[in-house]
């Protein structure tokens, strides 16, 4: 009965977060016995790097889910930075395109806030008509064919090494950082997770509701423009894919982290260091699925089933805790 009570007493996103840390654990052990050196330093920061661009594109996803929106355009946000980065970069210039893309990012996600916002259109709804824009947008002026590519210094930002540290995982780890500090230690950041937990209740409290919905839509889009400078710093050459429209890939598993995390749609609750495990997670299981051999389909399924599993944990731990 006294272990009830101690239970009880711990806050359910503790006992979440620490669902998550255990799952992972046991995900990196696995990895350990099926390879022996696959948690050795420099595989794992390998990993980090591949993965930073989907971190800091899901930081954009977690703070809009914590206001209790979604955005549908992340993913696009990121190839339309990429490939209008590499045409004005063109292998040369870099601050004025790279400063260029993050005001264009943010441009586009101040859009989608004064829609959702200011008119009153559902955020899916919003964003995904965004995410067709630009899907038609970049084809429009690239034929479907980007060209350009990426400055050296981009290049170096990105996949210059600091140590055995990638500087795109660095940029990563120092964003999620930011964040963190901004939604634990800000009244911003407190704001954000009131409306998402109630926003007529924040109203009632004098929260402009409608401002800082608009602004964390901003920041969304600026977030997705940087994670696409770093897709295109990491590739060199741009690169999307289209297939469902442009970026999809990165914005379905850019909500798949934020939920793995347990920033879940009721809004209010989580955090960008639950995403960061979230993304990390997603990252390691992938990489075993592979060493396995299964194809992408069977990679996909996986990842559902995760997700299932651990959002179910997270709502019945929710349950238990509240008789």
């Amino acid at each position: 009965m006294i272990g009830v009570e101690k239970f009880k007493q711990i806050s359910t996103d503790t006992l979440q977060f620490a669902t998550l840390v255990v799952i992972l654990a046991g995900l990196m052990g696995l990895g350990e016995a099926l390879a022996p050196g696959f948690l050795r330093p420099e595989h794992v920061f390998s990993i980090l790097e591949d993965l930073s661009m989907l971190g800091v594109v899901s930081i954009a996803q977690t703070l809009v889910i914590m206001s209790g929106g979604i955005d549908i355009s992340v993913g696009a946000i990121m190839y339309f930075s990429s490939s209008t980065a590499a045409i004005l970069m063109n292998g040369e210039r870099f601050y004025l395109p790279f400063f260029t893309c993050l005001i264009l990012g943010a441009a586009i996600g101040a859009i989608n806030g004064a829609g959702v916002a200011m008119l009153g259109i559902p955020p899916i709804v919003m964003t995904l008509a965004m995410m067709i824009i630009l899907t038609g947008v970049v084809f429009l002026y690239t034929g479907g064919t980007p060209g350009g590519e990426a400055a050296p210094l981009l290049r170096q930002m990105v996949v210059g090494k600091l140590g055995l540290i990638h500087g795109t995982t660095i940029i990563w780890i120092i964003v999620t950082i930011l964040f963190v500090i901004i939604l634990k230690k800000t009244t911003y950041g407190r704001k954000i997770q009131a409306i998402g937990s109630n926003p007529r209740a924040a109203y009632c409290s004098g929260i402009n509701v409608k401002w800082i919905t608009f602004t964390v839509y901003t920041l969304s889009g600026l977030l997705s423009a940087l994670a696409g400078l770093l897709l295109l710093g990491y590739m060199r050459i741009p690169y999307f894919f289209y297939k469902g429209g442009l970026g999809t890939e990165f914005m379905l598993k850019s909500i798949a982290a934020t939920v793995l995390g347990g920033t879940l749609f009721v809004g209010g609750k989580g955090g960008v260091e639950r995403t960061f495990v979230g993304v990390v997670l997603l990252g390691m299981l992938f990489s075993i699925l592979t060493m396995l051999g299964l194809p992408e389909v069977g990679k996909l399924i996986a990842q559902g089933v995760l997700i299932i599993s651990i959002v179910a944990i997270y709502l019945r731990t929710r349950i238990t805790q509240r008789r």
